[in-house]
């Protein structure tokens, strides 16, 4: 084999999905306290004593936790005071789930990502993941709350693309711009995949539940799957760029899938409770989330 053909070989491989995810996994470890609460549920003798246990070891988790539980998120009548309330309450799945999310948020935030602007994409992500689980309250769906974090990583893949190809996605950032093309577009272009593909990959390599790997893979394309999870988060995506509501990077409104709202089952006009629902979501994670 030619050296030429050897450098070509190894550039793609270092385009590769797998090649940029196993990157980033090594710049966004994960915290020991979560990889121990992480272990322990997967233990057959695991408890929520044992699992509070674990969790009041970090300061930092356990305030996030309790003023999550706290927030007009979940909405408790009465106020949580214990980690182990809250584990109860809230549930230990989802309890892992939510931690992830906002240790994902920190640990991204820490970054040198210049070509972004990540307080807005944050607040974009936010806004999706808090309209997500406003529509999922209108259905009156049951776990609702699990909408929140696929929307919250919905386009975590495109912040992998801006680490790991910072002067292409600069390129694809100016040019959308003045194009009338969509940012994923442009990535498939620039890459031959784009952030969904990518943030499933990620997602995967978190050991994410499925259902959320699925909102993550495929909120640019719901007709593929054809689920009311991916359909809410696909629709929470577009509402929150018509909103003004954060910015992910496009200038365009995506468009939203006609069939995705008539799986909904809503009428339009239950659009203003859900702006008013996810309004008041999107303000109080943002304080929650994006705190120090």
């Amino acid at each position: 084999m030619s050296s030429a053909t050897e450098n070509a070989v190894l550039q793609q491989d270092d385009n590769s999905i797998d090649s940029l995810v196993a990157n980033v996994t090594e710049l966004v470890t994960l915290p020991e306290v979560f990889l121990r609460f992480e272990q322990e549920l997967n233990s057959p003798s695991a408890s929520s004593e044992s699992l509070a246990d674990i969790l009041i070891t970090d300061p930092n988790i356990t305030a996030r936790l309790l003023s999550l539980a706290n927030s007009a998120f979940f909405g408790f009548a009465s106020r949580v005071e214990t980690v182990h309330r809250a584990l109860v309450l809230i549930g230990t799945s989802q309890v892992r789930d939510l931690i992830l999310a906002t240790v994902v948020v920190d640990r991204f935030s820490r970054l040198p990502i210049g070509v972004m602007n990540m307080s807005h994409f944050w607040q974009h992500s936010i806004a999706t993941a808090a309209l997500a689980r406003a529509l999922g309250i209108e259905m009156r769906m049951r776990a609702a709350d699990k909408l929140f974090i696929g929307g919250l990583l919905h386009d975590i893949g495109r912040l992998v693309l801006v680490l790991e190809r910072p002067n292409e996605m600069a390129q694809a950032l100016i040019r959308v711009q003045d194009e009338r093309a969509s940012l994923e577009a442009l990535e498939r272009e620039l890459f031959g995949f784009d952030h969904a593909e990518v943030g499933e990959a990620l997602a995967r390599a978190w050991s994410l539940p499925d259902g959320v790997v699925n909102m993550i893979a495929n909120h640019h394309r719901p007709e593929e799957v054809k689920h009311v999870e991916v359909d809410l988060v696909h629709l929470a995506d577009a509402l929150a760029h018509s909103f003004g509501w954060g910015r992910s990077g496009q200038r365009l409104i995506p468009e939203i899938s006609i069939p995705s709202w008539s799986r909904t089952g809503l009428p339009l006009d239950a659009l203003d409770e859900v702006q008013a629902v996810g309004s008041d979501i999107y303000h109080d994670m943002q304080s929650m989330i994006l705190s120090g």
